[in-house]
């Protein structure tokens, strides 16, 4: 015995599966397929193309930004990287006097030793500054084996992958020639300054891609956008750049310092470090420090310069991620203010840069604004922020 149910609708009912099919209905149209297949791109731009897409993500409540289809080049002018991993490109300095400066020696052992100073000291402040320099060099690191690392007491990177996500092992992209030659070297310079470390055996694998530098010479830079969507994203928060540059536009002088290789500075955490992973030549190796291109690197590195420099913050010194400046409102207190600082350095092992460091000067670039001393009157100084 069959039984058939009724749909109802209106006054009348038909049975399930008797009723007549409209004939009202547009016909189907098969769909058209093309007959050429667009270019495919090429492994590296399509790495480049989903790590930007995954940190540049909107955030809820935004207008979405338009996506960015990247576009096949000839192979000779191809560009491979990811230009955003590492926000400072060779040629850029970090902290740029508007004043004259000069280099000066502050390691008598070695003359290529040296940083920078204002112009506009007299000869007896230009005199103890240098002094000041030369004793405490031991804060400035020339090479990367010169960095100790930031202790794990003050700050370690941990990821807090989502359980939930599985490990991604990316399809090995393989390199030759140049770009096989400028990994080695790459890794090379890693593994002597104890930055990474042979894995034998990971579950999260990422590619290296390379970016064409200024100067012909390619950067290395690791595509870790599986690893990014699997961590939350940290919401420390960051300082208001508006705030920190007013703070520091009414000082009579100032100093503005660079950490050397600022995120290698931080280590990662034990349990995290081979999620790190990546391919190089015929090896796996993974960061003992942070890298660039991790999603909360720099959430990190600001909880750990506000830790570093706690007691200083909003009384004689400002900071933003890897832009420091020490200020001072009497230039008579500023050695006073850099021997707290250098203190501080000290005792948390973290080291400058003394190529991008300027020490002494009545005005600088902080955070790209400008903070520009002018002699309003005889009686009156003013800083203006522009």
């Amino acid at each position: 015995m069959v039984h058939t149910r009724s749909v109802r609708a209106g006054n009348s009912s038909l049975p399930l599966g008797q009723g007549q099919p409209p004939t009202n209905l547009p016909p189907l149209i098969p769909p058209q397929i093309p007959t050429q297949l667009p270019p495919q791109l090429p492994p590296q731009e399509v790495a480049r193309h989903c790590y930007i897409t995954s940190v540049t993500q909107p955030t809820k409540g935004k207008d979405k930004t338009p996506e960015v289809i990247p576009q096949r080049v000839p192979d000779n002018q191809q560009v491979m990287g990811v230009e955003i991993v590492d926000n400072r490109p060779e040629d850029e300095t970090r902290v740029a006097p508007v004043e004259d400066v000069e280099d000066v020696l502050v390691d008598d052992r070695d003359p290529s030793r040296k940083t920078e100073i204002g112009t506009r000291l007299n000869p007896e402040e230009r005199a103890e500054l240098i002094a000041f320099l030369r004793a405490n060099n031991d804060v400035f690191a020339w090479t990367s084996a010169d960095m100790p690392g930031i202790p794990t007491s003050v700050c370690q990177h941990k990821l807090s992958t989502n359980p939930l996500k599985k490990p991604v092992a990316q399809k090995r992209c393989l390199f030759w020639g140049e770009r096989l030659q400028a990994i080695k070297e790459e890794v090379e310079k890693l593994l002597q300054a104890s930055f990474v470390r042979k894995v034998d055996y990971c579950e999260w694998v990422a590619n290296p891609v390379l970016v064409k530098k200024a100067n012909g010479k390619w950067r290395m830079c690791i595509d870790y956008t599986n690893l990014n969507h699997a961590c939350p994203k940290n919401c420390y928060p960051m300082p208001s750049i508006d705030k920190l540059v007013e703070a520091a536009s009414s000082n009579e002088r100032l100093s503005l310092l660079d950490a050397y290789s600022g995120y290698h500075q931080v280590p990662m955490a034990p349990e995290d470090e081979e999620k790190t992973s990546f391919y190089a030549s015929d090896e796996i190796y993974c960061y003992v420090m942070m890298p660039f291109g991790l999603k909360n690197a720099g959430a990190t590195y600001q909880k750990m310069v506000t830790i570093v420099f706690r007691a200083q913050i909003g009384k004689n010194l400002e900071v933003y991620v890897d832009d420091i400046v020490v200020k001072s409102l009497k230039a008579e207190n500023h050695l006073a203010d850099l021997d707290e600082t250098f203190n501080n350095l000290r005792k948390n092992q973290m080291r400058l840069n003394p190529a991008k460091c300027i020490f002494g000067v009545e005005s600088g670039k902080f955070l790209v604004h400008s903070l520009l001393l002018i002699n309003v009157t005889s009686h009156l100084k003013c800083f203006i922020c522009f």
